[in-house]
């Protein structure tokens, strides 16, 4: 049970900055201010540019649109390199792109399965926080964590369910 909402979870918070929090709970050590950075970014930029993203992501409360300000800023900055920009507009486009087909899996499911008003109710809560920019990405899994609390427990299945099969189609 446990399982499906962390795929829920990772569906609907990951998604906006392709950030996929490392590890499964466990203490991260030195890297668990970095829980949210976007690996497929970062692996292949350049010390200075990694530096700048990892800095970014090390302030878990600045907003999901103050995230994508400060990226925007970093790489139309001069202390990165045109690779890094190259990397990172390439990045951008992935990112869009993964999202809108997720997304619309999502939907697709969530509309063809016969799902109750309740469980409509659910889903549009998680979606909308997870739509909201002017939160950060931990306190928009604080907040998909509190509505699925909020929510029987037949509701949450039913809807994980829609989601996993959509995600799975």
């Amino acid at each position: 049970m446990q399982l499906k909402f962390v795929i829920l979870v990772l569906t609907l918070v990951a998604v906006p900055t392709l950030a996929f929090p490392m590890g499964n709970g466990e203490d991260l050590g030195p890297n668990a201010d970095l829980k949210y950075c976007p690996y497929d970014l970062v692996e292949k930029l350049s010390t200075a540019a990694r530096e700048g993203v990892e800095i970014i992501f090390k302030n878990a409360d600045q907003t999901k649109a103050a995230i994508s300000d400060a990226l925007e800023i970093l790489f139309t900055g001069p202390n990165v390199t045109e690779e890094d920009k190259t990397i990172y507009a390439a990045y951008k486009t992935e990112k869009a792109n993964k999202e809108s087909k997720i997304i619309a899996k999502i939907e697709a499911g969530i509309a063809s399965s016969p799902l109750t008003d309740s469980q409509k109710a659910l889903f549009a809560s998680a979606k909308t926080i997870f739509e909201n920019q002017n939160i950060s990405i931990k306190q928009a899994e604080a907040d998909i964590e509190n509505v699925k609390n909020s929510a029987s427990e037949e509701d949450r299945n039913a809807v994980e369910k829609a989601i996993i099969s959509a995600l799975s189609n």
